[in-house]
C-alpha cells in the first residue's frame, strides 16, 4: 500500500470511526477508496487499538487521584485515630469516597 493512499485510509477510518459509523461500513468506504478488504480490516484494528490506547491513558491519572486519596484517608484515620479516638468518620468519609471512584471508573 503506497503512503499517499495509506494516510487517506487512516483518515478517512478514523473520521468514520468517530462518526460512530458501523465496522462493515468503514471497511466497505476503505474498500472504495482503492484498498483491498484485508488491507481495511488492518487499517480499521489499528484504529480500534489506537482509541483503546488514548481511553486508557486519560483514565490513568483519575486513576492515581484515587488512589492517592484513599492513601491520605489511611494515613488521616491513623493520625485522628491516634489523637483522637472518637472521631474516625472523617478519614473513613475520604476512604470510601476514593474506593467508590475507583470503582465506578473500573465499571465504566
Amino acid at each position: 500500500m503506497e503512503d499517499g493512499l495509506k494516510n487517506k485510509a487512516y483518515l478517512l477510518a478514523m473520521r468514520l470511526y468517530r462518526a460512530q459509523y458501523h465496522p462493515t461500513d468503514i471497511i466497505a468506504h476503505l474498500t472504495d477508496i482503492g484498498l483491498t478488504e484485508d488491507e481495511a480490516k488492518v487499517v480499521l484494528n489499528n484504529i480500534l487499538l489506537q482509541t483503546e490506547i488514548d481511553r486508557e491513558k486519560a483514565e490513568e491519572p483519575f486513576t492515581n487521584i484515587a488512589l492517592f486519596k484513599v492513601g491520605i484517608g489511611i494515613l488521616a484515620c491513623v493520625v485522628i485515630a491516634i489523637i483522637f479516638p472518637e472521631k474516625t468518620y472523617i478519614p473513613i468519609g475520604m476512604i470510601v469516597t476514593g474506593l467508590a471512584y475507583l470503582l465506578f471508573k473500573k465499571l465504566k
